[in-house]
């Protein structure tokens, strides 16, 4: 079952392609004010930080201002899954730190 962040994902990348999308939907978590419904998940940095186009990411994406800000925001409500930590740590550890 997909959430949102992965339905909308798939419809940027069918628009704008790949990296567009990537940008778009880190966008989308971090400047859109409204929470996407969902009993699965603790929150929307939890529900975006689960979804399968993480992994997708490059070392260009997760130096981003923007996926960094997620990932603060993620690890500061303590929603910690050590594979994404370890996923993201092996992209960059300058980033992740």
């Amino acid at each position: 079952m997909q959430n949102y962040y992965e339905n909308k994902f798939e419809s940027l990348l069918l628009e704008y392609g790949a990296e567009i999308a990537k940008e778009k939907i880190v966008e989308d978590l971090l400047y859109k004010s409204s929470q996407p419904q969902s009993r699965s998940f603790k929150s929307k940095f939890d529900m975006f930080w689960q979804s399968s186009f993480i992994k997708l990411l490059t070392i260009d994406d997760v130096k981003s201002e923007n996926y960094i800000l997620g990932l603060s925001q993620y690890i500061r409500f303590n929603l910690i899954d050590k594979n994404i930590c370890l996923n993201f740590l092996k992209l960059d550890v300058q980033s992740f730190i």
